[in-house]
């Protein structure tokens, strides 16, 4: 089963493999320069980032052993965490709210106005950016979270047309792979945003690692192309 998965994927396994090696080495930097006294914003970031390279590879596994379908939950997290990250950027205050952040039943903001929050943080440092990412929210995070949230509109369509409909793997039909595609994308461009924000506020805007993001952005690009050709797809 892998096999076939991986194929199909291959094209955003290799950019997403690329996301993942580029926070570890900007943890690595980080660690460097932080020494044994880190800021809070730098020690929030820091873990933040971390679980956007985990919750990468828990997308990775998924998607190449047939589950396409979770691997867009995980996604959902991917974006909350990357969004979370720019929101702080190198603020101390709001970092050690974030550690001091006690309440169970909701997190430390709503997600749109955690998406406000990043897309502003960003705009700063990259001038109209903010436009040019228009919005996540609607755009990206409400689709995904059809999927983690079981709405019937996406699930009654899931396995409709497969040979077996009660099997408990997906077939890489048209649907299955979309869905793919869509976690994929939305793990490499949270992964994005979060590392955009991390090498202004805590690498000193590393030029080596901002080059690297740039390439990120346009291998995205590309794969937003193919997708959208994959979906024009009679199904």
């Amino acid at each position: 089963m892998a096999d076939p998965w991986e194929e199909t994927l291959s094209e955003h396994l290799q950019v997403i493999k690329q996301v993942f090696d580029i926070i570890a080495l900007a943890v690595r930097r980080s660690a460097d320069i932080g020494g044994e006294n880190p800021t809070v914003s730098r020690r929030v970031t820091t873990t933040l980032l971390i679980q956007i390279a985990q919750d990468i590879g828990a997308i990775s596994l998924l998607g190449c052993s047939g589950f396409p379908y979770h691997a867009v939950t995980v996604s959902v997290s991917t974006f909350e965490h990357g969004m979370m990250l720019a929101s702080i950027g190198s603020d101390n205050a709001r970092a050690q709210r974030w550690l001091d952040h006690s309440i169970q039943t909701q997190n430390l903001d709503g997600v749109r106005t955690l998406v406000n929050l990043a897309l502003e943080n960003l705009d700063q440092a990259h001038p109209g950016l903010k436009t040019a990412l228009g919005d996540p929210y609607g755009g990206m995070f409400t689709p995904l979270c059809t999927f983690k949230h079981g709405n019937p509109i996406v699930q009654q369509h899931i396995h409709t047309g497969v040979d077996n409909p009660l099997s408990n793997f997906s077939v890489a039909n048209r649907r299955a792979v979309v869905a793919a595609f869509w976690a994929f994308e939305a793990a490499i461009r949270s992964g994005w945003i979060a590392l955009l924000s991390f090498i202004q506020h805590q690498l000193q805007g590393s030029s080596e690692l901002i080059e690297a993001t740039k390439e990120i952005n346009r291998a995205y690009n590309k794969l937003v192309k193919i997708r959208h050709q994959k979906e024009t797809e009679p199904n």
